[in-house]
């Protein structure tokens, strides 16, 4: 490890060399590759986290608009109903 360090690239121009000279030394390096790269595409743009929440909060979002029509139906549609019942009887 203090080998690979020490032999770490630094300017411009050497880099290049430098880097040609580690890889052709070390070979590819486990520690160096990104785990995203072994990562399926679902995981790596958390879609399996993503996608239930979504679903969740589309369910209760339409349950909630469900209940303010029922609601609203109940409050300003049965409250007509029942004044147009009030003023049969009154006619009466």
């Amino acid at each position: 490890l203090s080998r690979m360090i020490a032999k770490r690239p630094n300017s411009a121009r050497e880099q290049l060399i430098r880097h040609v000279e580690f890889a052709a030394e070390f070979g590819q390096v486990p520690n160096f590759d990104p785990y995203g790269r072994k990562m399926s595409f679902i995981s790596y743009f958390m879609l399996d986290i993503i996608v239930p929440f979504i679903t969740a909060s589309a369910l209760v979002f339409a349950f909630l608009c469900y209940l303010c029509y029922r609601l609203f139906k109940k409050l300003i549609l049965g409250s007509s109903s029942r004044t147009d019942e009030q003023n049969a009887k009154k006619e009466q």
